[in-house]
């Protein structure tokens, strides 16, 4: 099937311009994160910070990217908070709140 992008009205044009920037702008955000989430992730042997990932969540209505920590780093939430017997080491969250300008 061929459609002919001028049977799309200028609104609608422009929506679809929209998305796709807001998309592109979110999936570089994200990627800029977890580049500083590794660059600041405590690097014993240097597994936690490749395996920090962004993923690309689509619910239907709306399209996320997340930062997080895939299976072969399993314990990055421990490293993030902290346990009963070591003291938390965040590099998550502080790489989030540079690029949103949030301060815990």
């Amino acid at each position: 099937m061929r459609v002919d992008p001028g049977s799309f009205d200028r609104a609608a044009m422009e929506a679809v311009e929209t998305g796709l920037e807001v998309d592109t702008t979110s999936k570089r955000m994200a990627e800029a994160i977890r580049r500083e989430a590794a660059r600041l992730a405590p690097k014993r042997t240097g597994n936690l910070a490749r395996n920090i990932v962004v993923e690309k969540v689509n619910n239907g209505r709306t399209v996320e990217y997340h930062v997080g920590w895939n299976h072969r780093a399993f314990y990055g939430p421990y490293v993030e908070f902290g346990t009963a017997d070591t003291p938390a080491r965040p590099h998550l969250r502080p790489a989030s709140d540079r690029y949103t300008n949030r301060r815990r």
